[in-house]
């Protein structure tokens, strides 16, 4: 076993969920209201927690507002509480990266908690964007072509 399937060996029995690494490293929790998977990296000796938080829909492409919303979410990280956005596949997921080295069994649980709960706060307010009509933002449907926003 490795040294990530150890730790999350020792995390599911410290906290009683069914969880273990696969042969990638990898493993996902799941709840009702969120996938939150963790991955190692070996290059960067470091565990990437990431959960999709907006999915495109059948009528096409993830609607301007939500891609506005997640702008303004990650402009500084207060709205991402240092998390990272970016697109996923026809998705947004929210991203972040833990150094492996002296991450235990108590630190992971805050962590990923702490994610979780950001992950769930980000999925939310791109929800409420995404049927909220862009007049009553004061939004066009529409990203004015570069062109138009630089002049030279």
């Amino acid at each position: 076993m490795t040294p990530f399937g150890s730790l999350i060996a020792e995390f599911a029995a410290a906290t009683g969920l069914k969880l273990a690494a696969d042969e990638r490293d990898s493993c996902t929790l799941v709840s009702d209201r969120l996938a939150l998977t963790l991955q190692y990296c070996p290059d960067s000796d470091e565990v990437a927690l990431f959960a999709p938080v907006a999915e495109s829909d059948d009528d096409g492409p993830i609607p301007v507002a939500v891609l506005r919303k997640a702008l303004e979410l990650a402009y500084d990280g207060r709205g991402t509480r240092g998390a990272f956005l970016g697109l996923l596949g026809d998705g947004l997921v929210l991203s972040l990266r833990l150094p492996f080295e002296g991450l235990d069994v108590a630190s992971l649980a805050v962590r990923v908690t702490a994610f979780a709960d950001a992950a769930e706060a980000v999925a939310a307010e791109l929800a409420v964007a995404a049927v909220a009509p862009p007049e009553a933002a004061g939004e066009s449907s529409a990203i004015a072509p570069a062109s138009d926003l630089l002049r030279v």
